[in-house]
């Protein structure tokens, strides 16, 4: 099944967006120059002017993202994605100076404003701009090149990765395939050695993107970047630090699975490398096509309810997804929103297996939330990642679970549940490694520049401070080869991740047995663009944060996944050739 974007279209619509954002950023500025402060109507009218820039220096940067990372050699590409980021970066030097205008308007003047219905649709979005600090300007001014250029630094560093296994050349965006997911362990380790050594090749340039990115966002924060992260996420920082107070006491079942896992492969230890390893089958075929792995998904997400279904097969007809292997692809997968069109567009890498229909499920995720988002104005269609992650992660637990039910052969039975739970795994654990490295490596940073051999130290310490020394080797390289690190408009973006999982999977326990279980999803998932994520909690699942029940729930369903799966691998072990 050949699934793949038409790369012309996506450059004539960047083109056409690009071309008109020029007299309109021109207005915006002419607008600047004279604001009207008497003048509410004229004020309504420059906000909804403004939105309207938004969307679409929005659209052109998610434009340029998709063609720069389905080729990152086209240098066509790399110049319109440095001239979108330079219109996002030019409206919110705009943006910036609006909300200092708005910050001093009265009481009375602003009333004035808002009482307009257009207003009152956006007022979540618009409210802080109240409270806008005037001494955030001049940095904006310089976050194209103070961040983007880091990133870009990054990306170069990447592609320099190469990595050979029997005379196979693998970049980055393959050899993690290689690394973590190659069911011939001793190949793995071996992979795991050389990946080490490749990163360690370009670690120059990854730790000076990373330190400099950093203290860029150490100086320019007059608030800490992590209180802005979580303000942006509309979640208290004490729902976060329950959250991992009470993963870190409740874990121990997930260490228990791993090392399940390592007695099922006689490896007699486990190494960093076997958290996402597939189990060693000789005897079941875990090879999955393409085209069968939607048609699961479709069957799954029909079963839950058919809009779900529907949308999927509207995303392939229209083309939304592109799921080539190619090596001049970037890493990763993702899900970019075009706001004009009303549509997305879905990049991954097809790799023939469960673990690969489960990613690409979580993109579409995404893909159905925007398209519930794109019903309200622009503005509240900007959702941060603690919400955006709720349907992606529901989605493709649908799809698993939804499989593990289904399935009539003890092997393959195992095989789900066993990428299910290494989903868990990755979503909470090693998010909670990345949280914590970020944590302790911006309160370093305040004091100066860190070296290569510190952050390799970091980041083996969380490593075993959050698996509990469980593995045998470990990767002190992560922070260089994780892209997320390198994401320069979302700092702190793993703690996301987690309270998302958490989130969606009290979500799907609570309402995969009601009838009108389609209906209670889209509600939730249109409320996500104004409640925090304790109202949403509360509002749809009934939950108070401040008690912890909605987290630790929540890994009981998953602790119970681990007690099928140990049971079962006792039952059927001697059937397998280990």
């Amino acid at each position: 099944m050949d699934l793949t974007w038409n790369r012309n279209d996506l450059y004539i619509s960047l083109d056409t967006i690009l071309s008109s954002l020029g007299e309109q950023m021109h207005d915006l500025k002419k607008r600047m120059e004279a604001f009207k402060a008497d003048d509410s109507t004229w004020i309504k009218e420059t906000i909804l002017a403004f939105q309207d820039v938004f969307g679409k220096c929005y659209e052109a940067v998610e434009c340029a993202i998709c063609l720069t990372s389905i080729d990152t050699k086209d240098t066509q590409a790399k110049n319109y994605d440095q001239e979108a980021n330079s219109c996002f970066s030019q409206y919110l030097q705009l943006e910036a100076q609006l909300k200092e205008e708005l910050s001093q308007l009265s009481e009375q003047q602003w009333k004035s404003v808002i009482r307009d219905g257009q207003m009152q649709a956006i007022l979540p979005a618009i409210q802080k701009w109240r409270q806008y600090d005037v001494r955030e300007r001049p940095f904006i001014d310089l976050e194209q090149h103070g961040l983007h250029g880091w990133g870009e630094l990054y990306q170069m560093a990447s592609d320099r990765v190469k990595l050979t296994v029997d005379d196979r050349i693998f970049r980055a965006n393959q050899a993690t395939r290689v690394v973590y997911y190659n069911d011939n362990r001793n190949e793995r380790l071996d992979a795991f050695e050389d990946w080490k050594a490749e990163w360690g090749k370009v670690s120059d340039l990854t730790s000076t993107a990373l330190n400099h990115s950093v203290g860029f966002r150490l100086i320019s924060d007059h608030t800490s970047t992590y209180a802005k992260s979580l303000e942006a996420n509309r979640i208290e920082q004490k729902s976060v630090q329950q959250m991992w107070n009470v993963v870190s006491k409740a874990k121990q079942p997930f260490l228990d699975f791993l090392k399940r896992k390592a007695d099922l492969q006689h490896a007699g230890e486990v190494h960093w490398t076997d958290q996402f390893a597939p189990l060693p089958y000789r005897s079941y075929n875990t090879k999955l096509p393409l085209k069968e792995g939607l048609d699961m998904m479709v069957t799954s997400l029909n079963g839950f309810d058919p809009r779900l279904g529907d949308f999927v097969t509207k995303a392939v007809r229209e083309g939304w997804i592109d799921a080539s292997v190619t090596s001049d692809k970037s890493t990763g997968a993702f899900c970019a929103v075009l706001p004009s069109r009303k549509q997305c567009r879905v990049m991954h890498h097809d790799s023939e297996d469960i673990q690969g229909i489960g990613v690409l499920a979580h993109e579409l995720g995404h893909a159905y939330h925007y398209g519930i988002l794109q019903k309200q104005p622009m503005y509240m269609q900007d959702c941060p990642q603690a919400f955006t992650e709720i349907a992606s992660t529901l989605f493709e637990t649908i799809v698993m679970e939804e499989a593990i039910t289904h399935s009539t052969n003890p092997l393959e039975k195992m095989h789900l549940l066993d990428n299910q739970i290494s989903r868990d795994i990755g979503t909470i654990l090693n998010s909670h490694v990345r949280h914590l490295f970020e944590m302790k490596f911006y309160k370093e940073r305040s004091e100066g520049s860190i070296s290569v051999n510190r952050m390799n130290d970091l980041m083996v310490d969380v490593q075993k401070e959050v698996f509990d020394h469980t593995f045998s080797q470990y990767d002190p390289t992560f922070w260089a080869s994780l892209r997320h690190f390198y994401f320069m408009r979302k700092p702190f973006g793993h703690y996301p991740y987690t309270v998302a999982h958490l989130l969606s999977t009290g979500i799907y326990h609570q309402i995969k047995n009601k009838e009108n279980r389609g209906d209670l999803l889209d509600a939730l998932l249109a409320d996500t663009s104004s409640l925090t994520i304790e109202e949403l909690a509360y509002k749809h699942l009934q939950e108070d944060l401040s008690t912890g029940m909605l987290w630790e729930d929540a890994l009981q369903s998953m602790f119970e996944n681990i007690e099928r799966f140990t049971n079962l691998t006792r039952k059927v072990e001697s059937e397998l050739s280990l």
